[in-house]
């Protein structure tokens, strides 16, 4: 059985991979920043401990990684994150240069396997090139830059994949993913905005999903390095908000609304930003094209291995939605 270190295990898809990978027999090590789930503390893993790889010596971090056979990264920052200015500089420091320096150091000890976890919105980029993401949103570019290391470092005897995840419908008691996020939102502004011009969908992940595309990268021997967008079926946002209406304990309205509004919308949040010396991972103004369109694949992008609609993609959008009261 495979010997698998996951970065991250508090976070949400940290916690979730090695819940999935334990109860799948898996020797699984992690090094996780505090506070521990207490979920993860019943699964009672021996390799775990607190703390923080890049404060490590690369000597330390290479006695974590000899022996392993697969690293899970699943350190990536959220696209909600609001950073300090500049946000380019921020994202690359946090996204980027840590991962260069893991993916060097589990060559060096010998480690065959690397998967990253990153944005969808990488996916996004390459089907709407006009719309120019890497060069709008820090964010984004980090991402890319993310997936541009992964090709880099790609070797015959170091095998690296890229998942590209988009909303996570997976258990998330502390709300930190981004679904969650914007349904904080709405809680605080008591209002949905929705483009009113065509009808807007949005890819969701399940821990269904998830498990077969953990599975996949472990077992399919014909997989080969390269970048993955996982998912388990889209929805219409109009369709979420209703649901979201059904289960909240709060009112809110949904309020269709212009390319205009949008940009408006993006304007003040800006401007609420710059009074805090912050930037959106997603610039503000810019956030607004990205609302106008689906956040869809093309049947042509997608590999079934990663990305299966499944049935139950209503009822997990539901039970997520109640998760968030």
């Amino acid at each position: 059985m495979e010997n698998i270190f996951v970065t991250s295990g508090t976070s949400v898809l940290g916690f979730q991979t090695i819940t999935l990978l334990s109860k799948n027999g898996y020797s699984v090590h992690s090094i996780s920043k505090p506070p521990l789930q207490e979920k993860l503390l019943k699964l009672s893993l021996e390799n775990h401990c607190f703390g923080d790889f890049t404060g490590l010596s690369d000597a330390e971090v290479i006695r974590w990684l000899r022996g392993m056979d697969t690293v899970f990264y699943t350190s990536t920052l959220s696209s909600d994150t609001i950073a300090p200015k500049p946000a380019q500089e921020f994202f690359f420091r946090e996204n980027v240069e840590p991962l260069e320096r893991l993916m060097k150091l589990a060559k060096e000890a010998g480690v065959r396997r690397f998967i990253l976890f990153t944005s969808f919105y990488n996916a996004l980029s390459r089907k709407w090139p006009e719309l120019e993401l890497s060069e709008v949103h820090p964010f984004i570019h980090s991402t890319l830059e993310q997936e541009k290391l992964a090709d880099e470092l790609t070797a015959r005897d170091f095998q690296v994949v890229v998942l590209l995840t988009p909303f996570l419908l997976l258990d998330d008691p502390d709300q930190t993913t981004s679904f969650a996020h914007h349904f904080k939102q709405i809680r605080q502004t008591s209002e949905a905005s929705l483009f009113q011009a065509e009808p807007i969908r949005w890819t969701f992940l399940t821990e269904a999903g998830l498990s077969r595309a953990l599975q996949t990268v472990l077992t399919d021997d014909r997989l080969g390095s390269g970048s993955y967008l996982l998912g388990s079926g889209d929805m219409e946002a109009l369709r979420v908000y209703e649901l979201l209406q059904a289960e909240a304990k709060f009112p809110f309205e949904i309020k269709l609304v212009t390319a205009a509004d949008l940009e408006k919308q993006g304007m003040a949040e800006r401007q609420r930003l710059r009074e805090d010396a912050s930037e959106a991972g997603l610039a503000s103004i810019e956030r607004a094209k990205l609302k106008q369109r689906s956040l869809v694949l093309d049947e042509n992008q997608l590999d079934s291995r990663f990305y299966q609609d499944e049935p139950g993609l209503e009822d997990a959008v539901r039970a997520r939605l109640a998760q968030l009261q």
